[in-house]
């Protein structure tokens, strides 16, 4: 039973991205309630020229004080209440796109965890970073200002087009001959824009990874003494992100003044024949300013239509990344999937072959059994396979054939979630998080309580040292732990992985980054830690072996021998060779 990885074909097409976001605003009620206001908003914005005309024909040409008076409180209360009904309108609008941005956010995020590890060895972490962050916000931002103009825009010309073939359709037709020449310009101009932006979020994203890569690794840049390269390739990154930040702020300006220059022809055009209209009386001076009025009305909001349609090419882009990491690449278990219970802690490989690559492998035909609460350790040169054999048990990687079998049952037929929660893996690098110590124990159980925090510092020989702290377990650690040394780092991760209590503990070669005796002292714990429970060591250290039930070597991918470290020593095969090249170099570096 394999697991299913659920997959999305991105989309390049603008208009069906657009779709996308509009049906999640329509799942808001929010919206609803936003438009509904707006409509009303802009109607009532529409009558105030078709009054004014009255006022001006009926009032001020006939001297009509009373008129003047009745006709202008009028506008006033129109205006009064189509300014409370925008107001009413932004501020329920911006609740629904609160909302829904922070269901896209939260749904990028959940599904960037739910993504398989191999996932990561081939997306930069900048670029992730961006998605969950900057496209949001850049989504945010047109939800919130530009689509709710959009809306507008299209309401606003609508209804003022109606207004204006009531009046005149000569006029009317001019205007709406200006209509469709802004939409026109700012299509054929838009479509220029979008690979720009494009090239621009791609950029940003290549910026964010130098980065986070340089700040996460700080200590390796000084050391090796590295800052003015780094901040040259950092230089030479930014300023392309500059040349195409300005090539994208060019046509966006192309745009912009492309609906002023087309307004400016439309109401001199109007203004003329409106005036000789005028003068020939076949429109009165009345008909003139509203007509007026409403290309005014008109000129804002489609002039806004330039920057609407240009912003659309690039927060169409970003929609693009987010729903990419929502729908694609997901792990998902099957329907049917076991709950793993009552774990006894055997692990059983039978026929196991993989790669991180199709055509690569790096397990060959593996087999090899682990017996319940066995301490085994997995010895061999790097690229034989060590780590892989450790990353297959919890599901970080899927095996390309063969089973991995626990307890009598294949893996690929458990819940993943529950399969890890019977497993707790420490990886050769270990990660602390930015945060307390007591936070990054408690972290591999979130339901932990201080007891148990305690416990397993305890366990894992790093109490004494966080009692030593002034603020004990509440001392706050650098992200990534660079206030910490290697040996407690390893420390707080192995105490962190016992706090779930797992019947199964891999170590990824715990002790590449110690020295001779901090090794020897984490070895000896170890040999405690291990009580109860199976674990399982990969290193490329044969000296770790002294604390094995049982040592497999491993040799290309496949077991090339396994025993008592007494008994391989005595076979004078890898497995010594390997011993007695450590300990020869170890004592010429002694």
């Amino acid at each position: 039973m394999q697991t299913r990885v659920r997959t999305a074909t991105s989309s390049t097409n603008v208009a069906r991205v657009l779709v996308k976001l509009f049906k999640h605003m329509l799942n808001v009620w929010h919206f609803y309630a936003s438009v509904v206001l707006m409509i009303l908003a802009t109607l009532l914005s529409s009558l105030i020229p078709y009054i004014m005309r009255y006022i001006i024909d009926a009032g001020i040409v006939r001297r009509s004080f009373e008129v003047i008076l009745n006709r202008s409180s009028l506008l006033i209360a129109l205006a009064a209440v189509s300014s409370l009904f925008r107001l009413g309108s932004g501020y329920v609008g911006s609740l629904a796109t609160q909302r829904v941005v922070h269901m896209l956010r939260a749904s990028a995020f959940e599904s960037m965890l739910r993504k398989p590890v191999r996932f990561f060895s081939d997306v930069a972490v900048g670029q992730a970073i961006t998605t969950i962050v900057n496209d949001t916000g850049r989504v945010e931002g047109f939800l919130a200002f530009e689509f709710r103009m959009l809306i507008n825009a299209v309401f606003s010309a609508a209804i003022s087009v109606v207004f204006m073939f009531y009046m005149n359709a000569s006029l009317a037709l001019v205007a709406l001959a200006s209509m469709a020449a802004t939409v026109i310009v700012n299509a054929y101009t838009a479509s220029a824009l979008r690979p720009v932006a494009d090239r621009f979020r791609q950029q940003l994203g290549n910026v964010a990874s130098i980065a986070t890569g340089d700040i996460a690794g700080i200590k390796t840049v000084k050391g090796l003494g590295l800052e003015k390269l780094e901040s040259k390739k950092f230089e030479e990154s930014n300023s392309r992100l500059l040349d195409i930040g300005v090539s994208m702020a060019r046509r966006r300006a192309v745009l912009t003044n492309a609906n002023a220059l087309i307004f400016g022809l439309a109401t001199s055009t109007i203004l003329l024949y409106g005036g000789f209209a005028t003068l020939r009386g076949e429109i009165s001076v009345g008909d003139l300013v509203a007509f007026m009025s409403y290309m005014a009305m008109l000129m804002w909001p489609l002039s806004m239509l330039g920057l609407i349609i240009a912003n659309i090419q690039t927060v169409s882009v970003s929609a693009r990344r987010i729903f990419e990491l929502i729908e694609s690449g997901v792990e998902e278990d099957d329907d049917n999937c076991v709950e793993l219970n009552n774990v006894s802690g055997e692990v059983v490989f039978e026929n196991v072959s993989f790669g991180y690559t199709e055509n690569s492998p790096v397990l060959k035909n593996l087999n090899l059994v682990i017996k319940p609460g066995e301490r085994v350790v997995i010895v061999g040169k790097p690229g034989s396979g060590k780590s892989a054999l450790l990353k297959i048990i919890p599901k970080l990687y899927r095996v390309s054939s063969g089973r991995v079998i626990i307890d009598d049952t294949d893996i690929e037929r458990v819940c993943t979630e529950s399969l890890r929660k019977h497993i707790a893996y420490v990886p050769q690098e270990p990660f602390i998080f930015s945060g307390t110590i007591a936070e990054n124990i408690a972290f591999g159980n979130p339901n932990a309580t201080v007891e148990d925090i305690i416990r397993a510092a305890k366990a894992a020989k790093i109490d004494s040292f966080v009692e030593s702290l002034p603020d004990k377990y509440n001392t706050v650690v650098g992200e990534r732990g660079l206030t910490l040394s290697g040996g407690q780092r390893q420390r707080i991760a192995i105490a962190r992985a016992l706090v779930r209590n797992p019947k199964i503990l891999l170590l990824d070669d715990p002790t590449s980054n110690l020295d001779a005796e901090t090794e020897k002292e984490l070895l000896r714990d170890l040999t405690e830690i291990s009580k109860g429970r199976t674990i399982i060591i990969a290193t490329q250290r044969p000296t770790v072996a002294a604390i094995a039930d049982r040592v497999v070597v491993l040799d290309s991918g496949c077991v090339a021998e396994e025993g008592a470290v007494s008994e391989l020593l005595q076979r004078r095969g890898l497995f010594y060779r390997m011993f007695t090249s450590m300990v020869s170099n170890e004592g010429e570096v002694g």
